[in-house]
Formats: structure tokens, sequence, C-alpha cells
């Protein structure tokens, strides 16, 4: 195992493979290793084999691994088997505290989520339609019409369930009481909003109501009215609304979403001295006035590394795997760089 991950360490992923293997013939419900096995698998884009250690590391692990099912629930996705991948994010549990990065998947699991859930909804409403009586039924047809995002059928369907059980069943009737209590508190919300469409913060509350519920697109809009209605800068409420279009799928807007964290502005006044005179402030004015003036290229990436004293670290580990990737054969590079001595070797051409 330690041998494999030098070769992990190294970027030898054949390598690290093969040490990963022998070392798990000897100890193989060793959750930890199974895990790096599904990580070289993955890297050499052998997606359905790395899924199927990712989900043998979770169920080994003594305790809950949401990492381990979002990393199979991502490899399935990528290989293009939707139905698993949702199964896979399902078991990531979003309850357990993550880091920020691996949290998003919450709104990726519920973008492929929704794909499956359209269609499973027509197969159920075919069922009730067919066995009108039967509870449990519709009580799965409710389950799938709030996945949706259909509360108001959602609820429907629950008291149709809760209408035709043989006897009181405690689920039927929380599930019921869940249902009511979130439509009272949309009714709420759009009442407010119904009132008065100018405060901010019932804005940012209806687009966080409108997340839980898997709906991103009213949730966006939502969040757009609340920074555009904020009468002062909240750098957070810009990135929420960059979280919430990048898991949408609409990265250019999501960019400008993240831009507007920072108030760029070219000073001008009487005393601009102060202003150039600070490098920080002298830095961001200049990027607002290219970016104003310059138009973006297409197909081209810009690559920066420690302000320019370097080519190293993750910029150079991007610019290798973009370079080695034929979808981006037609790209154009720029690097920042202090002075050409440091470019390596590899890069002169």
């Amino acid at each position: 195992y330690r041998l494999g991950m030098a070769h992990d360490r190294c970027y030898e992923w054949a390598e690290a493979e093969g040490c990963y293997f022998n070392a798990l013939a000897i100890h193989p419900n060793h959750s930890g290793w199974l895990y790096r096995l599904g990580f070289v698998l993955e890297r050499q884009g052998k997606f359905e084999e790395a899924a199927e250690y990712y989900l043998l590391a979770g169920q080994k692990a003594k305790v809950h691994n949401p990492a381990a099912f979002y990393r199979a629930g991502y490899v399935l996705e990528k290989s293009g088997r939707l139905d698993k991948a949702c199964d896979a994010y399902a078991r990531f549990d979003p309850g357990y505290s993550l880091p920020p990065r691996p949290a998003n998947s919450t709104l990726r699991f519920a973008q492929e989520r929704e794909r499956l859930t359209h269609r499973q909804v027509d197969l159920a409403r075919q069922q009730v339609q067919n066995e009108p009586r039967d509870a449990t039924l519709w009580m799965e047809y409710s389950k799938l019409l709030e996945a949706a995002g259909d509360l108001d059928e959602a609820a429907k369907a629950a008291r149709h369930a809760a209408v035709f059980a043989v006897e009181v069943e405690p689920e039927h009737e929380t599930r019921l009481d869940r249902l009511e209590q979130i439509l009272r508190e949309r009714s709420t919300l759009q009442s407010r909003l119904d009132h008065d469409c100018t405060r901010p913060n019932d804005w940012k509350r209806y687009s966080e109501f409108m997340e839980r519920r898997g709906q991103l697109e009213p949730a966006i809009e939502a969040m757009q009215q609340a920074v555009m209605r904020s009468e002062e800068h909240r750098p957070d409420w810009h990135h929420r609304l960059g979280v919430l279009l990048q898991g949408a799928g609409h990265l250019e807007e999501a960019c400008a979403a993240f831009r507007d964290q920072q108030t760029l502005q070219k000073p001008h006044g009487a005393y601009e001295d102060k202003f150039e005179n600070n490098p920080a402030i002298r830095e961001a004015s200049t990027y607002r006035e290219f970016y104003d003036v310059l138009p973006i290229m297409d197909q081209t990436a810009l690559f920066e590394s420690y302000s320019g004293v370097s080519l190293s670290c993750n910029p150079l580990a991007i610019f290798r795997r973009m370079k080695a990737d034929p979808a981006f054969a037609d790209w154009r590079y720029f690097w920042v760089t202090e002075s050409l001595d440091l470019v390596p070797d590899e890069m002169r051409s």
C-alpha cells in the first residue's frame, strides 16, 4: 500500500493500481485502500470500475463515509449511468458535515434526480389510476411528486393515502402534516412578497425555500431579486447566487456572480494618488478597467501561479491536463510570468 501511495503521488496511476490490488488481496475489506484504488481508476478514466470500489469503500467503512458515495455518484454520472448515479448520491446523506466542495453534490444530485423523477411520476400516475384505492401506491406517488417539486399534488396524493389506508398509518399522517407545513411556509413567503416585493431578505428566504425543494431556476430568480434589491453590497449573497447558477449549469453567469463578490471600481476624483499608492486597490481598479474595455476571448485560458513568480502548483496541473485532452486541442494558452527564465523546457515550444 505504501508503494502504491508513492506511485499515486507521482501521478503513476497504473503502477499505483497494481500495488493497491496487491494490498487488497491481503486485506480486502480495508475501506481506505478501496477508496484509493477507486481514485486511481478514476484518474485513468475507468469510471465504472472506480464506482465499484468507491461503493465498496463506503459499504466497508466502520463510520459512514459520505465522500465515497459522492465520488461513486460522480464517476457513474461521468459514464452516463444516471440511474445508478442517483442511487449513489442518495446514499451520500447531505446531513453529514462535509467540506464546502463535496456539499455542492446535493445540487448535482437534485439535477440528476429530476431527470429520472418525471418519468417515474408518469408511471406512478398510471398505477394510481388503475388502483385508485391502494394507499401504498398513493404514498409512493406523493413522494415522487414532492421530488419533482409539485408540492400541491404531493399533498393531495398524501391525503388520498391517508383516506384509503386500512388502518391508521403513522407514516402517512406524518408525511401529510409535513407537506401541509411546507405549503403553509410557501404561502406565507409568497404573501409577504405579494404585499411588498421590495424586501431583499424575503426574496433570499424564498430562494432558500425553493432550493430546498430542488427547484433551482425559481431559486435563482428569487436570489437575483434579493441581490438587485439590496441597498448594500453583500458578498455572501453574490456567492450564493453563483453557487445556484453553477448547480443549474449556467457557468458564465455563475462566473459573473462570483466576480461580483468584490466591488471592482476604477477610482477617480481629486485624490487619485492615495488610491494609486495602495497596491491592493490599484490591482483591483486596473482589473476593472481592462474587464470593462476588453472582450472575453473564446477558447482561451489564462494561467498565473503565485503572481507570476513561478509556473507551478494547480495552474500547471490544470494546464497539463487541458493540453493532453483532445477536447481542448484548439484552445490558446497564456501564462503570466515575471521572467522567461522561469519557463520549463517542456513549455518553450
